[in-house]
């Protein structure tokens, strides 16, 4: 069996001098590679921001590796790649910084269906030959934000609710079908036999009868006097 290979893992310092910190195999150094990245991914990345739902949002073109200066035109290009640089869309409204044009754009009533990454693409000036550069700008990548907790599960619960109700309707009339369905005279004569019985027996119990024979009177649906006589003993009946 061959030597089990170890990884030794380095730190720098700011004096430029190694320091082994540990010692660990390849497949632990693997996997802790693999749980930073999980939890970097996890995260809105650092172009990214949050907003809250119904709620207009406004996003800024400017970094620090791309400094706009005065009469810089920006062009806003959303998720599904519609271009924007004048107002004529009521969903996005873009607005000037001092001389910089269309340094803002504000998405108006923030949705699940706004989220995406929207590029900002820097033109010198308003004429547009020469371009600078561009920027990403992520809107509820991860997600967005919530003031309530029952807002955020708010989508799930109505269609948990719909699909329950979908379920429930053809339920409910399997149920009321089972109740009316037809039945022969014969089965009608057998439940009746079997509730007159029924009755019997608890007529018996609460007048404390013996089971030697008793006889039971009952009226039916239809207005008709049914004489039950029960005879425990013989398990016999007579309608």
């Amino acid at each position: 069996m061959g030597k089990r290979q170890q990884q030794t893992v380095y730190l720098t310092t700011p004096s430029r001098q190694s320091v082994r910190v540990f010692t660990m195999s390849p497949e632990a150094v693997v996997q802790v590679l693999l749980l930073v990245t999980g939890l970097a991914a996890a995260q809105e990345p650092q172009w990214g921001f949050q907003s809250y739902l119904d709620e207009d949002f406004t996003v800024v073109c400017n970094d620090s590796s791309l400094i706009l200066e005065p009469y810089n035109f920006v062009v806003w290009e959303t998720p599904v790649g519609d271009l924007i640089e004048i107002n004529t869309l009521d969903k996005y409204v873009v607005s000037n910084v001092g001389k910089v044009i269309n340094m803002h754009l504000t998405i108006k009533n923030v949705q699940e269906a706004d989220k995406g990454v929207y590029l900002c693409h820097v033109y010198t000036d308003a004429q547009k030959i020469q371009k600078r550069g561009r920027m990403l700008r992520g809107l509820n990548i991860g997600g967005p934000m919530y003031r309530e907790p029952f807002d955020e599960y708010r989508d799930h619960l109505m269609v948990g609710g719909i699909c329950a109700l979908i379920l429930l309707v053809p339920l409910m009339t399997l149920c009321l079908l089972y109740k009316f369905r037809y039945q022969s005279k014969e089965v009608l004569a057998a439940k009746r036999e079997a509730r007159l019985m029924a009755m019997a027996r608890h007529h018996q119990l609460q007048n404390g009868l013996s089971d030697q024979g008793t006889e039971f009177s009952t009226m039916s649906e239809g207005g008709e006097i049914n004489h039950v006589y029960t005879n425990y003993d013989e398990k016999s009946t007579h309608l």
